[in-house]
């Protein structure tokens, strides 16, 4: 449940900012056309870059990214908006061990806006300047941080990203590994690590990750639903280890 510091009227705008932010923010929002995109990345098929057991690699990657202690990085998200493909780049700042920012850089009305997990694990959003930076405080598992495929937004730091593909696989999704670095479309030199869908779609694929090996960390991250594309996200402008004052998580 939502506990806000608006006066009704524009905490009720408010709230339509943050269902809005919590549906832009993350790997998964909504069904992405396979026309959106090109490539055979985007492809619901397995790659055949993959194919060597991925188990310990996903292992591997869960414990670099949760040795991280501070970082930042642009995401580059693509989903359907109103039946039109659409994108919001958001930068996601995280210090150890659970401090996480998520800024919109651009998406419409969410321009500007800012969600927050503060040291004492409480959450905090705040609107652009479209709704005159109003803020409110969230509880953890308010509905308005919670994604369409059940993920919650602030839970879209590497580390809980990892550990949620390595929950998926645990459910039945066989993960796969490139055995060496490969070339996908124009990306070259990354590892392709992809998890099997299960049911009736166990010939598709539901999560693509492509890894820098030279970082250990995703710099893509494609998700598909039922045999087609969901969403993109693309990392990019990672900055390990940058100074960052804790205010910062504040709002």
């Amino acid at each position: 449940m939502a506990r806000g510091y608006a006066s009704p009227g524009v905490g009720q705008s408010c709230l339509h900012l943050l269902v809005a932010l919590s549906l832009s923010l993350a790997a998964v929002v909504a069904a992405l056309p396979a026309s959106a995109e090109g490539g055979q990345r985007f492809a619901a098929e397995p790659s055949g870059a993959a194919e060597q057991n991925g188990t310990e690699f996903v292992d591997k990657l869960l414990r670099h990214a949760t040795t991280l202690g501070a970082y930042k990085v642009t995401a580059d998200l693509s989903m359907l908006k109103k039946g039109k493909p659409s994108k919001t780049v958001a930068e996601f700042t995280f210090k150890a061990p659970s401090l996480l920012r998520i800024d919109v850089l651009s998406g419409g009305l969410n321009t500007g806006a800012a969600v927050a997990v503060r040291a004492d694990g409480g959450i905090c959003a705040k609107g652009g300047p479209a709704l005159f930076g109003l803020k409110m405080n969230l509880e953890k598992g308010s509905r308005l941080l919670r994604l369409p495929n059940g993920l919650m937004v602030t839970g879209c730091d590497f580390g809980s990203l990892v550990r949620w593909l390595k929950q998926q696989s645990k459910l039945g999704g066989d993960v796969t590994v490139s055995a060496a670095p490969v070339k996908i479309d124009e990306l070259t030199n990354v590892i392709v690590v992809e998890l099997k869908d299960t049911g009736s779609f166990s010939s598709s694929v539901a999560q693509r990750v492509l890894v820098d090996p030279s970082r250990m960390l995703p710099i893509e991250w494609i998700l598909f639903k039922e045999g087609a594309l969901l969403s993109t996200t693309k990392f990019r402008n990672l900055e390990l280890s940058p100074p960052i004052d804790e205010s910062i998580f504040q709002l």
